[in-house]
């Protein structure tokens, strides 16, 4: 079944349909929660929450964009209504104890590390080890190329605060980057 017979059958209500949407999207759209959410039973339940919302909307998707991008749109939303719900997840400010400025961040150091095994596994381990709200707004921003007034919308923060707390996220995540670097340097060395 193509994406528009899918789509159409899911419209009208086909179970058959429903269960081969969800099979066919749900790991691409775990990732978007994962991205969101650390514990994997808050991921799970969101990514449930988020086809009952698929489910209920679908009749407003009207063909006109990317199909998988209208998912991850639905499924973002429901990740941020999610933490916002959620108190263990703090979307609330945090202190801003940085300069506006831009971090200036070496590309080529960066682009080693993307060439070493399990650097995906590392970097998802780097987002996850910043606050909630710099790592919301670092996947917003990069991921899933949401602008500052998008991601200001959403979180119900002005667009200089967005873009603060993306330069702060982006320091943390290369001083984290870039110690993997270099105690994978240092292994390398040592054996």
């Amino acid at each position: 079944m193509d994406e528009k017979e899918l789509i159409r059958a899911c419209k009208e209500r086909s179970i058959f349909a429903q269960r081969l949407l969800y099979t066919r999207y749900a790991p691409l759209l775990r990732g978007v929660c994962v991205r969101y959410l650390k514990n994997p039973d808050d991921v799970s339940d969101v990514l449930q929450d988020g086809f009952i919302e698929i489910f209920k909307c679908l009749d407003q998707y009207k063909g006109d964009g990317s199909f998988v991008g209208w998912l991850k749109r639905v499924m973002i939303h429901s990740a941020i209504d999610f933490i916002r719900k959620n108190k263990k997840y703090k979307l609330e400010d945090i202190k801003e104890d940085m300069d506006l400025a831009e971090d200036s961040f070496d590309e080529a150091e960066y682009l080693k590390l993307l060439d070493m095994p399990g650097y995906e596994v590392y970097m998802l381990k780097a987002l996850h080890s910043l606050p909630e709200i710099l790592s919301t707004v670092f996947s917003m921003f990069y991921v899933d190329e949401l602008s500052h007034k998008e991601i200001s919308s959403l979180l119900e923060i002005d667009e200089i605060t967005s873009r603060t707390r993306l330069n702060r996220a982006k320091k943390l995540l290369k001083e984290y980057l870039l110690n993997y670097l270099k105690s994978t340097q240092d292994y390398a060395r040592s054996n």
